[in-house]
């Protein structure tokens, strides 16, 4: 049976239940400090008042009406995207437990809902457990709470030239397994630790092909809130990305500051090298500064990444942009990201990239994004970890790199560029259709083009191609997902040796995860 979630159940419940519901529960002294909390979860938009539309202040309300009020809020939650940061997400945990009686209460006069509600109660006794109390931190001390997840992806490849010779594209298998587990303990309620431990991202030509494969750390760092009342701090290794992942999204060993004033989020990261192929000067090698503002429905965001390397002469590259999304009519989202690089090595090859797109969800169950995207030759990525892929844009995608998310495949020539999946030297065009076909699938199609965007004698002309993905997301139990996917990519102009050539190719891709 379905498991719904705590919001769209109480509203159910909501629903049926309040004809019968006579004598409500008793009233809220206006003392209580849940008053304080709605008013400033109301101030912000976060709560949107009680169940006549208003906020009543001074007048007392009950217990009901709270449950209802809160139960909107954790509706719209996911849509808050730039309104709700760490102290609401706190709050409104706090106004959970408050009121799980009464929430748990509104689903004992529907017996037709009881398993969701018993899903409920226990989703409930969970936060409820966690949550910090007024006096300290009630259910921490240190527990270790482990989670894992595991994915297999087995892809059946065919390219237009397959060649036979050592090195070069064959038709084959190509394999990847990942597993990992997570490790996360709350020392008090302002220290929180977590760790990470996943194979090596292994692939391979068959699946005995990644028999040797070793565990390693991930991520693992230690978070403190408040940190001597200055904001907060995360120390050790963890994911970094600014804007919309074209410029930087890698996982860094890295000591971040951030604090929020009022609408301004701020972020100070001190880290190492994130390209990593490059001599760093002694001591923290990049700085990033990342600013994020709400304006409305808009958010904006300004990032300023600088790293310095040894040498003669030494290098001091700069990476910096602005990124903005936002609603501009009912139903229609834009995003947009300009982004400029300086290696600070001769005037003439700075370069630039430009993101943009809109999306449209012209029906409840159908979607449509259009994504723009140009870079020039001499603009490059800070550093780019090779799974993130924005709005899954294939981006630069040489045809002696091999294929997005699979790199080199266990060919040694077909090793990926720094610049691969990127938007350097190329003009990118994408569009996106998502359709949910049933209550627990969804189908995608996908077609991107690529075409070189030529701007510099130095730098070789980046391969261009017509890609088209068919796609089918099903989730076949609350932590089981399984999907199947078809991709053909087709270049336009062999710009390789013919012996090391893909020259196009189609795959077959069956994908399915567990989360434990």
């Amino acid at each position: 049976m379905k498991k719904y979630s705590v919001a769209l159940v109480v509203a159910l419940v909501v629903a049926f239940a309040a004809p019968v519901l006579a004598n409500p529960f008793s009233d809220v002294p206006f003392s209580h400090w849940a008053y304080d909390a709605v008013k400033k979860l109301t101030d912000k938009g976060i709560m949107i008042g009680m169940p006549d539309g208003t906020f009543k202040g001074e007048k007392g309300v009950n217990r009901y009406e709270l449950a209802v009020t809160l139960a909107r809020a954790l509706d719209k939650l996911p849509s808050m995207k730039g309104k709700v940061d760490a102290t609401d997400l706190r709050t409104l945990e706090k106004l959970t437990v408050e009121f799980a009686d009464e929430l748990a209460l509104l689903g004992v006069k529907v017996t037709a809902l009881e398993d969701e509600l018993q899903a409920v109660r226990d989703d409930l006794a969970v936060i409820k457990a966690g949550a910090h109390d007024e006096g300290g931190c009630g259910g921490c001390g240190g527990e270790i709470k482990i989670t894992g997840d595991a994915k297999v992806s087995i892809g059946s490849l065919k390219y237009e030239n397959d060649f036979t010779n050592v090195g070069a594209a064959k038709d084959d298998m190509s394999t990847m397994y990942q597993i990992g587990f997570n490790f996360a303990a709350p020392i008090d309620k302002d220290i929180s630790t977590f760790i990470r431990i996943v194979n090596d991202d292994l692939q391979g030509q068959k699946l005995d092909a990644i028999e040797n494969g070793t565990f390693g750390i991930d991520v693992a760092f230690i978070d403190v809130k408040n940190f001597f009342e200055l904001g907060d701090i995360r120390v050790g290794r963890q994911v970094v990305s600014v804007g919309h992942s074209i410029a930087l999204a890698t996982k860094l060993d890295a000591i971040a500051f951030a604090k929020d004033i009022d609408e301004l989020k701020l972020a100070l990261i001190f880290s190492d090298d994130p390209v990593g192929v490059n001599v760093p000067k002694n001591g923290f090698n990049s700085k990033i500064l990342d600013l994020k503002y709400a304006i409305g429905e808009h958010d904006a965001e300004f990032y300023y990444v600088q790293s310095s390397y040894a040498g003669n002469p030494g290098m001091d590259p700069v990476t910096y942009g602005i990124a903005l999304d936002g609603g501009l009519v009912e139903e229609v989202d834009y995003l947009i990201e300009y982004s400029k690089y300086d290696p600070d090595v001769a005037a003439g090859v700075k370069g630039t990239a430009l993101l943009g797109g809109v999306a449209w969800d012209f029906t409840d169950k159908l979607a449509i994004e259009i994504l723009y995207g140009k870079g020039d030759e001499e603009w490059m990525p800070t550093g780019i970890y090779y799974h993130n892929r924005f709005k899954d844009m294939f981006g630069r995608m040489d045809q002696q790199a091999g294929q997005p998310g699979v790199p080199g495949h266990g060919v040694t020539n077909m090793a990926p560029t720094p610049a691969s999946g990127s938007l350097q030297g190329i003009k990118d065009i994408m569009v996106i259709l998502d359709s949910e076909l049933t209550e627990k699938t969804n189908g995608c199609l996908i077609y991107e083009k690529v075409e070189a965007n030529d701007s510099s004698a130095l730098i070789g002309n980046a391969d261009e191609y017509k890609r088209l993905t068919l796609g089918l997301d099903h989730q076949y139990a609350p932590n089981t997902a399984f999907g199947i996917y078809y991709d053909t990519v087709e270049y336009d102009v062999d710009t390789v040796n013919t012996a090391q050539n893909n020259g196009g190719w189609n795959r077959i891709r069956v994908e399915m995860s567990v989360k434990f």
